[in-house]
């Protein structure tokens, strides 16, 4: 299914909703579409300027709006299941839609009158055909609603008085059972009583498509939270990379990237005698060293088992097998290339080590390794002059997403590493440390900008930038689940003015909302826990929300959260709620087939031996291709929180 151009004429045909105070002008009619509704035994509206839409087939009860989150938690030993579906006569159907044709009629007519007079800020969505509008699209409309972006305005929405939003909040809510195929969906089609404040609060239900390439997804909260660069602006950037000459210590980590990459920085030596910390001291010879080390498994967790030291010049200064002083409960011989054998006749120590290192590295030395907070939290060793490779480098993801090095040194170094897990015989930290310190040398001759998104810039450090230029001071707050526990103490730069808080499960989205969003003028959400119960996707392992819900119980509870989100909000605030509808295993199967046939051909194994449904052919592709246009359907609610409404 394409994507719609922001830039495509509108047609006769054009969908438009548009969001005012005026709206109220047509209250008689709704009226009597809550009369007739209820007279049908459908529960109506409130008075709001909003439209119903989409038939569903799970049934809630409504909560108490003033219940806590607490309160209204499901057991997490439940389980979800559907009910019959809810339905209602041809007759109702047809004198509904009459009603509310003449609805908008009367808003039409209000519309212009909105336009034309002064007050809260209006917006008017206008999408045309049956394409999905790009997900990609609502950063462009948060980018023009506090006007950073110098780019002409999208013909897919119209904002009157843009300058008077108080406050844009974004909430990810992927699983909201919502399906609609028209590009824009409006209330004389469906409505579903168990999601009554989505339709009495939105005008209508916008059909976009998630981000990604014809055969896979792209996460969405990415997409909002990156800004493509101008090729102006990209060009820029790479010649004055290219031209200011940098030094190591222009690579040195600052002390708030070491806290924030869980650096021992705050370690107190004095106090904790199996720690040590290098002081300074004068010695010939190199000034720079690249380290790494292999760990094998105790009860305790990881305990160091061999290191490797290198100066500048490549050469091998240290590189010692390490006896644990506690049993080893696995070699992971596979990454560490340790075995029982190599270690029988070891009596080296994390001691013997920790005084060999004292001995060699200066505390005005700088070390280079890869992710080498893991390195130096086993080995108990502080040290605060440090160049990361995960750090100077960039996973295509951007942060906290951090590159292996093993893609770094061959998408730039053009070599392999770590061949040995296929092998059996582990990795080498003397090869893992020469291929930190040549990224490094590479990164010194080529510049900062080398081996980072340059395509791209944080959308918090846009906005922070373009308001300070102005005077201003802009804030903001990204509420979000980490995919891994050691992402949790990442935060963004400083220039960025950007609070970034992850959470186990959606009662703390909510409450740390509630607590920390009151002075920020962007926030941003996730709420997971619909995701994540539908089994769609991988469940975070610190995750500690409900794993299964019956009777749409947690469907109830996030709509809870959104209608006390929404309430929370301050006149004049803008707010969007988006949600991934389409459902991708049957894409993460294909793939996964695709992934082993190309490994095993890339191996030379037998291809003749696969079944037929393991075997990857131009059918698989064209049905891959399908299913993910299906995973990419999504529905993006937009509201402008008038002062009337």
């Amino acid at each position: 299914m394409p994507e719609v151009a922001v830039d495509d004429p509108l047609s006769k045909r054009t969908a438009r909703m548009s969001i005012s105070t005026s709206d109220l002008d047509a209250e008689s009619h709704n009226a009597q579409i809550r009369e007739l509704l209820s007279e049908s035994g459908i529960p109506g509206r409130r008075d709001s300027a909003v439209s119903l839409t989409s038939l569903n087939e799970d049934e809630i009860q409504k909560s108490d709006p003033n219940a806590s989150t607490d309160a209204i938690r499901p057991p997490t030993s439940q389980k979800r299941r559907r009910s019959s579906a809810q339905s209602f006569s041809s007759t109702t159907v047809a004198q509904v839609n009459k009603l509310i044709k003449t609805e908008s009629l009367t808003k039409g007519r209000s519309r212009k009158k909105s336009y034309m007079s002064a007050g809260s800020p209006q917006l008017s969505i206008n999408v045309t055909g049956e394409k999905r509008l790009p997900f990609r699209s609502m950063r462009d409309l948060i980018l023009k609603v506090f006007n950073c972006t110098s780019e002409r305005p999208p013909k897919w929405f119209q904002f009157e008085k843009a300058s008077g939003i108080s406050k844009v909040v974004v909430c990810m809510v992927p699983g909201l059972p919502i399906h609609i195929s028209e590009s824009i969906t409006t209330p004389q089609d469906i409505y579903d009583e168990k999601l009554s404040f989505l339709y009495e609060t939105f005008s209508d239900f916008i059909a976009t498509s998630s981000p990604g390439s014809k055969d896979s997804l792209y996460p969405s909260l990415e997409t909002l939270i990156n800004v493509p660069l101008t090729k102006k602006e990209k060009k820029q950037l790479l010649e004055d990379s290219k031209n200011t000459k940098i030094t190591l210590y222009d690579l040195l980590m600052t002390t708030d990237q070491m806290v924030s990459h869980n650096y021992p920085v705050k370690v107190d030596v004095e106090k904790d005698e199996k720690w040590v910390e290098t002081k300074a001291f004068d010695h010939d010879g190199s000034h720079t060293f690249a380290l790494d080390c292999e760990f094998c498994e105790a009860k305790s967790g990881k305990v160091l088992t061999r290191i490797s030291l290198i100066n500048f010049q490549g050469e091998v200064v240290l590189d010692k097998y390490v006896k644990p002083d506690e049993e080893i409960i696995d070699y992971l011989t596979k990454y560490s290339g340790i075995t029982e054998e190599k270690l029988a006749n070891i009596t080296t120590s994390l001691k013997d080590i920790q005084e060999e290192l004292l001995s060699i590295i200066s505390a005005d030395d700088i070390l280079i390794g890869h992710s080498l907070e893991s390195d130096l939290n086993v080995m108990k060793f502080k040290h605060l002059k440090i160049v990361d490779t995960a750090v100077i480098y960039e996973h295509v993801r951007g942060p906290p997403s951090k590159p292996a090095l093993k893609w770094l040194t061959s998408n730039f170094l053009d070599r392999q590493i770590q061949c040995g897990e296929v092998t059996g015989e582990g990795h080498s930290s003397v090869e893992d440390s020469n291929a930190c310190l040549d990224l490094v040398k590479l990164k010194l001759q080529e510049g900062l900008c080398f081996g980072l998104n340059v395509g791209e810039v944080s959308i918090f450090k846009r906005l922070a930038t373009e308001h300070k230029s102005r005077g201003e001071d802009f804030q903001s707050l990204l509420i979000n689940y980490a995919n891994h526990k050691e992402q949790e103490s990442y935060a963004e730069p400083s220039d960025h003015n950007v609070q970034r808080i992850y959470v186990s499960n959606d009662d703390e989205v909510l409450s740390r909302y509630q607590e920390e969003s009151v002075d920020k003028n962007m926030v941003v959400l996730n709420l997971r826990e619909l995701d994540f119960t539908s089994g769609r996707y991988r469940v975070p392992d610190h995750y500690t929300g409900p794993v299964s819900c019956e009777n749409n119980s947690l469907l109830e509870i996030t709509l809870e959260r959104l209608k006390l989100i929404y309430n929370s909000l301050p006149a004049n605030a803008l707010f969007i709620i988006h949600s991934e509808v389409g459902d991708p295993r049957e894409m993460f199967r294909l793939q996964s087939i695709r992934k082993k046939f190309q490994k095993m051909d890339r191996d030379g194994e037998d291809l003749h031996q696969l079944a037929k449904e393991e075997i990857w052919d131009s059918d698989k592709l064209q049905q891959l291709i399908e299913e993910t246009i299906a995973a990419k359907e999504a529905v993006t609610l937009v509201k402008v929180k008038t002062v009337d409404t």
